[in-house]
């Protein structure tokens, strides 16, 4: 049994790899819309989200300067 073990195995990796290759070759290529073609819902949704994930990062930022210094802080009052 153990002997046939490595044998299944190499078969099925083999039946894998003709799959995954019929697979690619039968899937469509599909590019993106570029933008000026998307309506006009479309791009004032899009600018909203670009805007808040601005918005978030520089949050983020913020919140790394505030615990930076809070750290700084905790490193003087312990030394």
């Amino acid at each position: 049994m153990l002997t046939l073990l490595p044998i299944f195995v190499e078969l099925c990796a083999a039946a894998a790899w003709i799959n995954s290759e019929q697979f690619a070759e039968a899937s469509p290529t599909r590019e993106a819309a570029p933008l000026l073609e998307l309506s006009p819902e479309v791009r004032a949704m899009l600018s909203q989200i670009q805007s808040k994930q601005q918005k978030l990062n520089d949050e983020t930022a913020e919140l790394g300067r505030e615990i930076g210094a809070q750290q700084a802080g905790l490193k003087r009052i312990s030394d």
